[in-house]
């Protein structure tokens, strides 16, 4: 027999179709709870006891909640009794205040008609997620005074502490989620397709990140009076325009633990380093000036350090790697580890050869990868220099 607490959580389930029902100007009730009426009870006694239980609890008897229809019926074991036949909820108040949660739908319908009668263009968003209404309780009127800012400026190029229309200066920083869900909608058109957080999506400015380089080059460093090691915005890397030739990009990691491979780079003659993130790596496009240098990537020699690769040649085609080929990954096979699955399905810049390594890397189901920080040091420079001095004939 249905109990109380199985009504209870089978109307939880159609919360989201009261909610649908009622923006689409319908009703759907009464509603009928399905109930099972297998007989559990093993004798007459419990029986009662499980019948009083389900009746006591209903709107028969509390005035509220769902209403019980009985039915005689034959039971294989007791006989003809009076089981539940339909539990249904009557009206759409009853519904609400058997689970608790009555204040939420008053709520609900007092947002809905503010949202639709501030942004009646929102009226899509409010059909295919109403549950975020519910979410957002509370917080609706500032957070239609936001949208209606970016709609009027929907590239605003300022910090999101200086937008105005905000009930206080982190409430855009604590409603992000909904707020993205709404913006999608509203202002599609002007979202950076290639944005990977919120402020980037919608030309927030954010706190930038510092790109560091060295100059291995003390005639370069002279330009900032001897200074060789900087960190610097990408927005005003694209400013420099340095009388380099050859500049090396190092892939940083999270944790930094191939720092100290950058900064025991060896003196190279017309040679600066830049070690930046992924993300950093990929703000390079806006440096232009490297379009005319020659780049080198050196990147840990696992399918990401290829992937990495691939997406900086994307970006300058004449980019070379170095330190990542079959030779150096067998010389330290003792330092090998285990680095994660990639999801990349296709890479479009890497040379045959690459191609070939990184799908031997990629079909390896352990020690597939070398790191940059287990390459001894006195390997890197010699190579390095071996490399590149040898071109410049210092």
């Amino acid at each position: 027999m249905i109990t109380p607490n199985d009504i209870l959580k089978k109307a939880e389930r159609r919360v989201l179709e009261v909610m649908t029902a009622w923006l689409e100007n319908r009703s759907c009730f009464p509603m009928i709870i399905r109930s099972d009426k297998t007989l559990t009870a093993v004798n007459y006694e419990t029986l009662i006891k499980e019948l009083g239980l389900l009746l006591e609890s209903s709107k028969n008897r509390k005035g509220y909640g769902y209403r019980v229809e009985l039915k005689e019926m034959n039971t294989r074991r007791l006989g003809r009794q009076k089981m539940p036949e339909s539990i249904i909820f009557d009206e759409v108040q009853d519904f609400w205040k058997y689970i608790g949660r009555e204040k939420e739908w008053i709520a609900f319908q007092q947002d809905v008609a503010l949202i639709r009668r501030e942004l009646p263009q929102l009226e899509d968003w409010l059909m295919k997620t109403p549950l975020k209404v519910v979410t957002a309780a509370g917080n609706w009127p500032g957070l239609l005074e936001v949208c209606k800012y970016f709609i009027a400026n929907p590239q605003p190029g300022c910090y999101l502490r200086e937008i105005p229309a905000q009930p206080h200066t982190k409430f855009i920083e604590d409603n992000k989620g909904i707020l993205d869900s709404l913006l999608t909608t509203l202002i599609s058109e002007y979202i950076s397709k290639d944005g990977s957080c919120f402020e980037e999506r919608f030309h927030i400015k954010t706190y930038a990140r510092l790109v560091q380089i060295r100059l291995l080059d003390q005639d370069l460093a002279g330009y900032f009076s001897g200074v060789t090691h900087l960190g610097i915005t990408l927005e005003d890397l694209a400013k420099l325009n340095l009388p380099c030739t050859k500049v090396i990009i190092m892939e940083n990691k999270a944790t930094y633990s191939n720092i100290e491979n950058f900064l025991t780079l060896p003196q190279l003659t017309g040679t600066m380093a830049i070690f930046g993130s992924g993300t950093a790596v990929a703000g390079l496009k806006e440096v232009v000036w490297l379009k005319e240098k020659e780049i080198l990537y050196w990147g840990d020699i696992d399918v990401q350090g290829f992937e990495m690769l691939s997406a900086v040649r994307g970006i300058f085609s004449q980019t070379k790697a170095v330190l990542m080929d079959k030779a150096v990954f067998s010389a330290f096979s003792t330092q090998h580890t285990t680095g994660p699955k990639s999801n990349v399905n296709q890479i479009n810049y890497l040379d045959r050869e690459e191609e070939d390594f990184y799908y031997y890397l990629k079909g390896l189901a352990k020690n597939n990868r070398l790191e940059q920080e287990r390459i001894p040091n006195w390997y890197v420079i010699k190579q390095l220099s071996d490399l590149l001095l040898g071109k410049s004939g210092d």
